[in-house]
């Protein structure tokens, strides 16, 4: 590590010196890595520090490789400027700062804060806890302009994706592909998402009853009361919603990459029902 990445460690942490620990994990397509950092001199023991480093070889003009940059730009920024509460726990940003083609993020380490569990299966009480976490952030974000952030969230969604749109050999889901993601952008209800919450981006306390996210302004606890007198309207919108969300990922999921697990019987029952139902509007709408 170099120097000057060492030097933003230590003012972030007031710690008198450090030693590089293991690797955690490599970022995706090798933009990077996380790792942790062991600390002496100061109150925390340790912090994760997430490193990226843009591949020189990359070019402005790659697609895929400018929504890395604008990623981890947004990224940057969420843990820099808004906060969550105990209900839906992030680790807390000790610094996060630019180096030219790298950059650097101070984060607290979450196995110190009790949360040093990791799962590749989960229980029903395990399944509860990242259902509550992201209930308690989808609910704590509500109506919170996300200034900064990407306008549209999902990493799979219809403008950032041509390339998978064009691999995709369902004609007639490619055909809907932007009629469903016209429905999607009309909903009323509007929430932050944390854009990537998959089981290995969730930490769990050692009993696995509680559950904490890394990655994705004010903070409020509860729904407004405006809100809550429109809760039965934002639930049904939601639930309509629900089918033509899940069979958003699928059509992302067939044109990246048509073999993957998550391409199920259920998926497939969804989207037909979705198409179907497109179907029937676009008919009476002719009437």
């Amino acid at each position: 590590m170099k120097q000057e990445h060492q030097d933003l460690i230590l003012q972030a942490t007031c710690a008198e010196r450090l030693r590089m620990g293991c690797k955690i994990q490599t970022l995706w397509s090798g933009y990077g890595q996380i790792v942790r950092v062991h600390l002496h001199g100061c109150e925390r023991s340790s912090v994760v520090v997430k490193h990226v480093m843009f591949p020189k070889a990359c070019r402005d003009t790659d697609v895929s490789h400018r929504r890395k940059v604008r990623s981890y730009q947004v990224e940057t920024h969420w843990y820099k400027n808004y906060l969550t509460n105990e209900r839906c726990r992030i680790p807390e940003c000790l610094a996060a700062q630019s180096f030219g083609e790298e950059q650097l993020m101070v984060l607290e380490d979450l196995d110190v804060a009790g949360f040093p569990d990791r799962r590749t299966s989960v229980r029903d009480g395990e399944i509860k806890a990242c259902l509550r976490w992201l209930a308690n952030f989808h609910g704590l974000f509500l109506g919170v302009p996300a200034r900064g952030l990407w306008p549209v969230g999902t990493y799979w969604h219809l403008e950032t994706r041509p390339d998978e749109l064009e691999a995709l050999t369902d004609l007639k889901l490619k055909a809907a592909a932007p009629k469903i993601d016209a429905v999607l952008n009309s909903c009323r209800f509007k929430t932050i998402l944390h854009g990537d919450a998959k089981l290995a981006n969730f930490c769990f306390s050692k009993d696995g009853s509680r559950g904490c996210c890394g990655l994705p302004v004010r903070r409020r606890g509860a729904v407004p009361e405006k809100e809550k007198e429109n809760f039965s309207e934002l639930e049904d919108e939601w639930r309509l919603m629900f089918a033509f969300a899940w069979t958003d990922f699928h059509r992302f999921l067939l044109g990246w990459m048509p073999g993957h697990h998550k391409i199920n019987r259920y998926s497939r029952r969804l989207t037909q029902e979705v198409l179907k139902k497109l179907a029937e509007n676009s008919n009476g709408a002719k009437q």
